[in-house]
């Protein structure tokens, strides 16, 4: 069997190109906002309600389950973080 190289993980595991952009963009949204959680010293109930969550949502972002986010999902998330969300986009 031959072995495959890839760039990164996303690449891997996804189905398609498109599905691996996906996977990173949610990635890096996930990482920004937990990052942003950690940062602030709010309880619990006060990160629920600033970015409009259930604590389920909040359990599944700060434990890192991206096959339970939309990229659609994040976005508004990532906002009332504090975060500004700008995509890049670059022909080859």
């Amino acid at each position: 069997m031959k072995e495959e190289t890839f760039a990164c993980v996303w690449d891997a595991l996804a189905r398609s190109p498109s599905d691996a952009v996906s996977l990173r963009l949610k990635s890096d949204l996930l990482i920004a906002i937990r990052k942003q959680i950690r940062n602030r010293s709010e309880v619990r109930s006060a990160i629920i309600q600033r970015l409009q969550i259930d604590d389920t949502k909040l359990t599944e972002l700060l434990e890192g389950r991206i096959d339970r986010f939309k990229l659609d999902d994040l976005i508004p998330i990532a906002t009332a973080s504090g975060l500004e969300v700008r995509l890049h986009v670059a022909s080859d």
